[in-house]
């Protein structure tokens, strides 16, 4: 990784991490998917995602929140209701509702994604 920065996309459609893996990849950035919350990342111990993409039809209750490791890591959500949210007030998150455009996306990543120091 050229910037160090992680995507995580949890139980979303594989579309979705094929996308982001072809405009972010250029940007130095690391994609990665799995299938559920509870699966576990081939070196994950090396650190969390800069930033979650949660199908939140998929992901109820948006479990990911209640993670220790990602309470504070923005999170954009794909079709969830945001009312129903237990997320944490201390973590960023965007609610995109289904069917979404994959440029919104993009434009929800980056308007989370933390900045990096060179």
């Amino acid at each position: 990784m050229v910037n160090g920065q992680r995507v995580l996309v949890i139980d979303g459609m594989q579309e979705i991490q094929a996308v982001l893996h072809a405009v972010l990849a250029p940007r130095g950035m690391q994609v990665e998917w799995v299938r559920s919350h509870v699966q576990q990342l081939p070196g994950e111990a090396v650190g969390r995602p800069d930033i979650l993409v949660i199908d939140g039809s998929a992901l109820p209750n948006h479990k990911s929140s209640r993670n220790q490791e990602w309470r504070d890591v923005p999170q954009v959500i794909i079709g969830a209701d945001e009312a129903a949210s237990t997320a944490d007030s201390d973590t960023q998150h965007t609610y995109l509702n289904t069917p979404f455009q994959f440029p919104d996306l993009i434009r929800a990543i980056e308007s989370l994604l933390p900045t990096k120091a060179a």
